[in-house]
């Protein structure tokens, strides 16, 4: 455990005079010493540097694949992602939404988000459209599909972007709808 997650150089200090990042990983592997077969983790990462949160993700990973049930919190929503997990969102001690990640994000749109280099033109009609800056956000439930159309509305004016980035939902999306929309959770 104390090489798995780099501890063997400071195995014998005060877990008190550890640096934050060195901090937490004892933290973590007083949880997973003994090979439990339930390891439960509350913001394992908050604060970490991001070489301690990989080696606490991957430590967990593994361990998941070794067959441990692993309950994780976090508001940190990508590290759920890198973990592959099953979602849980809860909101005011109840579970509102519980799922397979692609599962609970099917029914959520994207976005194409078009960056101009001159005066942002005025949106085609027919698109859920905002603007931020020098950029046109187009809210799609299948922005990929939609893309060619897009563009092809656009360039029929003479506006063309200097960048287009599609952007799919993600669990940050998931937690915003569901916060936003208590009838989203039905």
């Amino acid at each position: 455990m104390l090489a798995e997650l780099a501890l063997d150089e400071v195995a014998d200090r005060q877990a008190g005079l550890l640096s934050g990042g060195q901090q937490r990983r004892a933290q973590a592997a007083c949880a997973m010493v003994g090979e439990p077969a339930l390891l439960l983790l509350d913001e394992p990462t908050a604060g970490a540097d991001p070489s301690t949160r990989q080696m606490l993700l991957a430590a967990v990973r593994r361990r998941a694949v070794a067959g441990a049930a692993v309950l994780y919190t976090t508001h940190y929503l990508p590290e759920l992602v890198d973990l592959g997990a099953t979602v849980a969102v809860a909101r005011a001690g109840r579970v509102v939404a519980h799922g397979a990640q692609r599962d609970l994000l099917a029914g959520l749109p994207g976005e194409i988000w078009l960056r101009f280099d001159d005066a942002v033109p005025d949106p085609p009609a027919g698109y859920a459209v905002s603007r931020s800056g020098n950029e046109l956000r187009v809210t799609a439930p299948d922005p990929g599909t939609l893309l060619p159309r897009l563009v092809a509305d656009l360039a029929a004016t003479g506006a063309l972007p200097a960048a287009v980035e599609v952007r799919k939902p993600d669990l940050d999306d998931l937690y915003r709808a569901l916060d936003a929309s208590p009838a989203a959770v039905a």
